[in-house]
């Protein structure tokens, strides 16, 4: 049995930043823990900023392991916040709330300072360098000072050692600011990576006597520029269907919730979105147009502060690319549609308004199943296709068998429709259809009112 050294690593509850946590126990084990190895653990609440002196229990509960390199038989631990049962999530505990999906992939590029002194490591005592220019990647002992490098190159290494899927390093714009970018597929997975990343930033930097400053503007008003966390993502859809329409439908759908993602960016945004520096306009200005925010091809979102709640950039990030807007229907679905089908439906919609089939009686929609069955009218999360007929009769009606030779039609609308189901407000429907490609040989139709 080995003797290994458990760092359990938390996000405490101060406002508006959180800060990161440690403590270290000893426990034995035959190989390198698993994290359903690792037991709970507590702490006093009451002094982080979680609970009150009279009832200051907080329970950490692994959800991630690492190998810690500057340590013998090191064991790095990600936990969330558990109240005192340790099964309900603390309040300060943003993880255990946030969409995840492995489907959607981050990218995260970090920026920060290195201070010392209560200045950026190569600023005089007084007054200031060198104006940016030669900075950015910059090479050479009056561009990136002596420890500078040397801090950067020791955290790459540790990163690496422990598992966390670094993407790269470069000197930045200001004196002394740096950036590394973290890559993962999954909003949890890709978070709990970056803040590891920083976790052992700021530990590597105590013994030069360097911190490190991740607020987005700390010079001020002045002409230095300021951090950003420039969070890059893709979904599924966007990487194997995408499409122009599809990437200004997303743009939109962002620019509608601007102000519920400056909202959990960190505090002070408002100080880097002057238009001076990077980004060069305001995602809150009204000057600002509706793909301000978004950085290239709708897969970057700047001008994220760097001291902001990973997680619920992540979370909020899948939830505006998942919203309904984007396919120009209300129902949320399972499946992302593709703009042409869209613009189909929007069209159908319009011809039953004009035709004052809509509000009266029911607007009927066919969700067509080829894998599972339909249950209790919802939406079934493996459904294989969706197929608009207004007003289908009950009971059962063929089009083509799976087995017939006969040509699928081209549309995706069935021939056979237009009778009435007033007051109906769900039914099943049992199909043999050749109705496309897409659809062949699904056998479930089931009929929802909406």
């Amino acid at each position: 049995m080995t003797k290994y050294k458990l760092e359990y690593i938390w996000l405490d509850g101060h406002k508006p930043v959180p800060n990161l946590r440690g403590k270290t126990q000893l426990k034995d084990f035959d190989a390198f823990p698993t994290v359903e190895q690792l037991p709970l653990w507590g702490f006093d609440g009451s002094s982080t900023m979680q609970a009150e002196g009279h009832n200051s229990d907080c329970i950490l509960k692994p959800v991630a392991v690492y190998p810690d390199a500057a340590r013998t038989n090191g064991v790095l631990v990600t936990c969330e916040v558990m109240l005192p049962d340790g099964k309900t999530a603390h309040p300060s505990n943003a993880r255990a709330t946030i969409l995840d999906d492995p489907g959607v992939w981050f990218g995260f590029e970090q920026e920060y300072f290195f201070y010392k002194d209560g200045r950026p490591l190569g600023f005089p005592v007084s007054g200031y360098p060198a104006p940016q220019g030669p900075y950015y990647t910059g090479v050479g002992y009056k561009n990136v000072g002596d420890i500078a490098r040397k801090m950067v190159e020791e955290h790459l290494d540790l990163c690496l050692a422990a598992g966390i899927n670094h993407e790269g390093i470069n000197a930045e714009v200001a004196k002394d600011q740096w950036e590394f970018q973290i890559f993962g597929k999954g909003s949890k997975k890709a978070a709990d990576e970056m803040w590891m990343a920083r976790y052992l930033m700021f530990r590597l930097t105590e013994k030069y006597g360097v911190d490190v400053e991740l607020h987005c503007k700390p010079l001020g008003d002045t002409d230095w520029n300021g951090s950003g966390m420039h969070c890059n993502f893709s979904t599924t859809y966007m990487r194997e269907v995408g499409g122009k329409e599809y990437f200004e439908a997303l743009m939109k759908a962002f620019a509608a919730s601007r102000e519920e993602h400056i909202a959990v960016y960190g505090p002070d945004n408002h100080l880097r979105l002057t238009g001076k520096h990077e980004p060069r306009r305001s995602a809150t200005s009204p000057s600002a147009s509706p793909t301000a925010a978004p950085r290239s091809a709708c897969r970057t979102l700047s001008s994220t502060t760097a001291t902001a709640v990973i997680w619920k950039i992540a979370g909020r990030i899948r939830k505006a690319s998942r919203t309904r807007s984007l396919r120009g229907c209300s129902r949320p679905s399972p499946r992302c549609r593709s703009p042409a089908r869209s613009a189909r439906r929007l069209k159908w919609r319009d011809a039953q308004k004009r035709d004052g089939l809509s509000g009266a009686r029911p607007t009927l929609h066919v969700f067509v199943h080829s894998r599972s069955r339909f249950i209790n009218g919802a939406i079934h999360k493996r459904s294989t296709g969706r197929l608009p007929l207004p007003d289908l009769p009950l009971g059962t009606f063929t089009s083509a068998s799976p087995s017939s030779t006969t040509s699928p039609p081209t549309s995706h609308r069935q021939d056979s429709r237009a009778r009435d189901l007033s007051g109906m407000s769900s039914a099943t429907v049992t199909v043999t259809t050749t109705v496309s490609p897409i659809l062949t040989g699904a056998r479930k139709f089931s009929v929802c009112e909406i």
